[in-house]
């Protein structure tokens, strides 16, 4: 998480909300896709971000924001590298 804050310049409280601004939505949907790589499950993903003060997320939220920064890195080599590099 503290990776995806630092490269997108945004906070660990503001990236835990549910806010559908581009520039906490994406930060937010790139630490789904890195627990995923990880082998994080969402459920798992869920309780850390309840318990780490953020809104809770739904499972489809989850999985749809990994699908989400799916694309996002086919789209931007930057941010590929960002993502591999982890």
């Amino acid at each position: 998480m503290a990776a995806v804050c630092r490269e997108f310049g945004v906070d660990q409280d503001t990236i835990l909300t549910k806010s559908k601004r581009k520039s906490i939505k994406e930060p937010r949907q790139i630490f789904y896709l890195i627990c995923e790589i990880n082998g994080i499950s969402p459920s798992y993903i869920q309780d850390w971000v309840e318990k780490n003060g953020g809104t809770k997320q739904t499972y489809s939220t989850i999985i749809h924001g990994r699908k989400r920064a799916s694309l996002l890195m086919e789209e931007d080599p930057d941010l590929r590298e960002f993502v591999e590099n982890l």
